[in-house]
């Protein structure tokens, strides 16, 4: 069986993002040490793509047995599709050849929905929490999920508007083309995190009895804001003037520019909240 998760943005890539891929190789149902592993990826007529992989694989990791890579699958995926991701290794106890493989269905993602989990991976509200931080230093339930779709598309809704409304006035930027998509997360987080910080404001609790005990949380939501939100509107200002030195040609090459296409696993996608595809 193979695992997939998602992984951070590729480096350089405005919304690309990569895939991990990982697997466990067995010999009479228990881990074995592989070695020359390699990874594929075969569509529905059994022909062999051309993997972009950020890495190669790694083998024995964590574990004995366990593979492990990276790819960019809107750089190596066609067309959406059902694909068959198989790993080819060799036994280090008897030499013989192995493979685990499973098929995948790949969906194409609209950049609405990529900036929704995004925002929700820089939130750390997503079911791979543990890839970053152990479950032990966890207070809450790291496969629970704090934003639906809907609410993370308002945040960043607003932190649109923020982009469109700083000065010098210029075009009307959209989700689909606004091309500071960092700036657009980050004002979404620091819109994600001013709501959640209201919650724990209602959720206010102190008793004396038997020992003092206070539950307020709020304070800390709105120290971690301002340290996002200084990250956030200084510089967002500062790009936006620049922006503006730019020639409507130039500008207009610069957004014809802009990959608009993302491939995901459609099991990647969060609780299959496909609100803003299609």
């Amino acid at each position: 069986m193979l695992n997939i998760t998602p992984g951070v943005p590729a480096q350089n890539a405005v919304i690309n993002a990569y895939t991990v891929v990982r697997a466990l190789f067995e010999q009479n149902g228990n881990p074995v040490k592989v070695t020359g592993t390699s990874f594929h990826i075969y569509d529905s007529q059994n022909n062999e793509l051309s993997v972009t992989t950020l890495y190669p694989p790694r083998e024995n990791y964590p574990d004995t047995g366990y593979v492990q890579v990276a790819f960019d699958p809107t750089q190596t995926i066609a067309s959406p599709g059902k694909y068959t991701l198989k790993f080819k290794a060799t036994s280090t106890v008897d030499g013989s050849e192995l493979s685990v493989s499973q098929d995948v269905t790949f969906g194409e993602v609209s950049r609405e929905q990529w900036f929704v989990d995004e925002l929700r991976i820089a939130l750390m509200d997503n079911i791979t929490t543990t890839e970053f931080v152990p479950s032990r230093f966890l207070i809450r339930q790291p496969n629970e999920l704090m934003w639906e779709d809907e609410e993370l598309y308002s945040y960043l809704v607003r932190a649109l508007n923020d982009v469109n409304n700083a000065p010098p006035p210029t075009i009307t930027f959209t989700l689909q083309n606004v091309p500071c998509a960092n700036f657009v997360i980050l004002g979404g987080m620091v819109y994600a995190l001013l709501a959640r910080g209201l919650v724990e404001v209602y959720n206010w609790y102190e008793t004396n009895a038997p020992v003092n005990v206070r539950i307020y949380k709020g304070d800390k939501f709105k120290d971690f804001m301002n340290w996002v939100e200084n990250s956030y509107k200084q510089p967002l200002l500062q790009w936006k003037k620049s922006w503006s030195y730019y020639s409507a040609t130039h500008r207009l090459l610069v957004l014809t520019k802009l990959p608009f296409r993302v491939i995901k696993p459609l099991s990647m996608l969060f609780g299959y909240h496909n609100f803003f595809t299609g």
